[in-house]
């Protein structure tokens, strides 16, 4: 009882984080995503279609941003197109500890 809309309120709760911290990074990147996903773009607008997805994206800032998840502890996916998926045993706590991994990551970005 409530899962769906807990999966809502944590994935809206995300994706605003790392909207956030992508304005005071000040990276080319965007956040896109509806309920419990997330995903991470390097571009200025979300994709609209799949050639925008995949054509169209700062590769090398997603392999350092991927590589400086993991140096946090945490395991992204290689592709552009890993959607991040958020389930109810998530907390507060781990969205907060995503949304500031997601803050240093870009921050590797400006080095």
């Amino acid at each position: 009882d409530g899962g769906i809309d807990r999966l809502n309120e944590l994935g809206h709760r995300t994706r605003a984080g790392i909207t956030e911290v992508i304005r005071a990074a000040a990276v080319e990147a965007c956040v896109t995503g509806l309920g419990s996903e997330w995903n991470l773009y390097f571009r200025s607008k979300p994709p609209t279609n799949y050639e925008e997805a995949a054509g169209n994206h700062n590769y090398e800032h997603a392999r350092r941003f991927v590589n400086a998840m993991l140096d946090q502890g945490i395991l992204e996916s290689p592709t552009t197109f890993g959607d991040r998926h958020l389930c109810l045993a998530t907390s507060e706590n781990d969205v907060d500890v995503t949304i500031e991994a997601v803050a240093h990551a870009l921050q590797e970005q400006q080095g």
